[in-house]
């Protein structure tokens, strides 16, 4: 508590400042509140160095909006993720079990996941991130970038960038309550807040969930907070602070082995903080600049208890790690400095610095021969340092190239230099053709150099290639829209463990080729249909096998109802097999395969008044009995929840 409420503490310091420190704009124009405001939903602020309307990118990008996410009464990230082209999730067990995100064939470590444009990825888990502790409280939209991007990002940006974007206060003032209860014993209550006064916008956000799971000793219990405010300085300035915080608690069920060994005494807890600024100053019509910082820090621990009563604990481990950012960025309108014209230029080039800090400790009294040990296992600080460019010609309407480049300074590794190309066509107002390549790296995590039992210092960055191009038709006047992508992403120097020398060495080289479909459809006023797919063929190019975790066709169908007081979702998502891992389980009885799954969830809104919905989620309809990991508790059956959302 001690950490958090420091963590509160400073948020509300600086929210503070920045209010009392507000004077007029100067050069905006204001909304009745005073600050501008822009539909969220038209904006992209990822794939792109500044703010972009969605159809003016080149790059793939897929937004869910806020309206998405409160008509899909949707209680974690992952379950929004699942419809995704692209995008694969993989949740090892039921509710708070490890939830990753595989996009386009890419490991888990190697898609860069931010909370507004902030690293979160956890360099504890070699680099990855997990969903299972992230509620959808407070997060107001997600932007998923499909690609090698590190030209603009950095490490870890080889699949592709998911940005979770969190509310921002618009209107008047108003309060919300949302509560909700049902199946194993799942409640969840969130309080928040916003809304914007002169020229200050604010939101609040706190949430509370918990959950006993279908198995016994599997239960899972989180709390969230996220609180943001911007404020309008005058003379062209503007400040916006962020705060983020997570904590969570989750028991596992099963030991490691085969057969699955079931136990009772496993529990892990994880705290995460994330607090950044940004202070953006238009000069001129010309010239404008912006600077960030940004702090985010994770701390976890690991208990595996004694399975008799006064037996000592088998293992516990504890890991921290943060990572300080400050980034300073430059835009230029080339086009209205040399008065070109039609001709749309802007030029970009920013310098970020980066320190990465780690540190890993383990207690073993039984799974090492006596006496209990402590092990160090690394302590590491990293530094990274980077300057980027982005150029942009927009040629009207028909025409957008857009060419980037980043140098990337990683510790002591060689610089990377990594760049990035695309281009848009609009061939007409119905038809659009996209194109890009772009080059990334994901450097070693400090778990991969220092761990004593496969560490290796000697391993090198992974690389990627990616490719890909698309076409956009829309039919009836906007009514129908297609996207179809053929994609390609080649990595080389992988890390994996090899089973020849038992340590981590850059030895693999794999590529993931495929295709995405994106489908949507007004069907009549107020009925929708979407449809997404994905055909991804993933391979170990050493002796062209199947990479592990990844099933080769995913997808799903769903249906929005919006009415004028009911709004109903009904969501269906398939996935065909991952191959075989070969586990047993508790009872010693081949798995099931793993991951083929027919899931169909429906959420149901009713707005009893103008203050008041009742909210109706049923999941899991058809009781499929299926897992994601075959070394995991099945996800969960049929569930059915209750509740009420209020508006003041």
């Amino acid at each position: 508590m001690g950490k958090l409420a420091v963590f509160l503490c400073v948020f509300l310091l600086l929210s503070c400042g920045s209010v009392f420190a507000q004077e007029p704009p100067a050069s905006e124009e204001p909304t009745k509140s005073g600050i501008p405001v822009r539909p969220p939903e038209e904006v992209v602020v990822t794939g792109n160095p500044t703010e972009k309307r969605l159809e003016e990118l080149t790059v793939p990008v897929t937004v869910i909006n806020a309206q998405q996410i409160e008509q899909e009464k949707a209680l974690s990230l992952s379950e929004l993720l699942r419809d995704v082209p692209g995008v694969f999730v993989r949740q090892k067990g039921a509710t708070g079990a490890s939830t990753s995100v595989i996009l386009r064939g890419a490991l888990s470590t190697q898609t860069l996941v931010l909370i507004d444009g902030i690293e979160v990825n956890d360099p504890n888990l070699g680099g990855a991130f997990d969903f299972s502790d992230f509620d959808t409280a407070g997060v107001e939209r997600i932007e998923v970038v499909r690609g090698s991007y590190s030209a603009l990002y950095g490490s870890s940006a080889v699949g592709g960038v998911i940005n979770i974007i969190t509310k921002k206060g618009t209107g008047e003032p108003r309060l919300s309550v949302d509560a909700l209860g049902g199946s194993f014993d799942t409640a969840r209550l969130s309080i928040g807040g916003s809304g914007t006064s002169e020229n200050t916008n604010w939101s609040l956000c706190a949430s509370q969930f918990q959950t006993n799971n279908a198995m016994p000793h599997n239960s899972h219990w989180r709390e969230t907070f996220a609180g943001k405010t911007g404020t309008v300085l005058g003379g062209g300035l503007a400040l916006e602070i962020l705060a983020y915080a997570n904590k969570s608690q989750s028991e596992d069920p099963y030991d490691y082995g085969s057969p699955l060994p079931l136990d009772k005494n496993i529990t892990r807890e994880r705290d995460q903080y994330v607090l950044g600024a940004k202070l953006s100053h238009r000069v001129s019509d010309v010239l404008s600049y912006s600077v960030k910082s940004s702090f985010f820090d994770t701390d976890s621990y690991f208990e595996n208890r004694g399975d008799t009563p006064g037996a000592p604990d088998e293992l516990t481990s504890t890991s921290e790690s943060s990572v300080s950012t400050i980034q300073a960025q430059v835009e230029t309108d080339m086009a209205k400095l040399l008065q070109a014209g039609d001709l749309g230029w802007q030029f970009i080039a920013g310098g970020q610095a980066k320190r990465i800090t780690t540190l890993n400790f383990a207690v073993s009294q039984n799974f090492f021969p006596p006496p209990p040990t402590t092990t160090t296992l690394f302590e590491d600080e990293t530094e990274d340092k980077a300057l980027y460019f982005h150029n942009e010609l927009v040629f009207g309407e028909k025409l957008t190239l857009s060419t980037g480049m980043r140098l990337d300074r990683y510790g002591s590794l060689a610089t990377e230099c990594l760049p990035r190309v695309g281009a848009r066509f609009a061939i007409s107002k119905t038809t659009v053709l996209k194109e890009n390549y772009g080059e990334g790296f994901r450097a070693p995590s400090p778990i991969e150099f220092f761990d004593p039992w496969v560490g290796n210092v000697n391993l090198k960055p992974e690389r990627s290639r990616s490719y890909d191009r698309s076409i956009e038709q829309s039919f009836f006047g906007g009514k129908v829209k297609l996207e179809a992508t053929y994609f390609k992403i080649r990595v080389k120097d992988l890390i994996a463990w090899n089973p020849s020398t038992f340590i981590l060495e850059n030895y693999k080289k794999t590529e993931t080729e495929g295709a995405e479909l994106a489908f949507s459809w007004n069907v009549v006023k107020r009925l929708s249909a979407g449809l997404s797919y994905t055909y991804q063929n993933a391979r170990d190019l050493s002796d062209n096998s199947q990479l592990p975790g990844r099933s080769p066709h995913f997808g799903g169908v769903k249906l929005v109802y919006s009415g004028e007081r009911l709004t109903a979702v009904l969501d269906c998502y398939f996935s065909e097999a991952i191959p075989s891992e070969g586990t047993l389980d508790e009872k010693g009885r081949t798995q099931p395969d793993a991951a083929k799954a027919k899931l169909v969830n429906l959420a149901v809104g009713y707005k009893a008044s103008e203050q008041a919905e009742i909210v109706l989620k049923l999941t899991n309809l058809l009781d499929e009995r299926y897992k994601e990991s075959q070394s995991a508790p099945y996800v969960l059956p049929f569930a059915a929840y209750l509740g009420v959302s209020l508006t003041f």
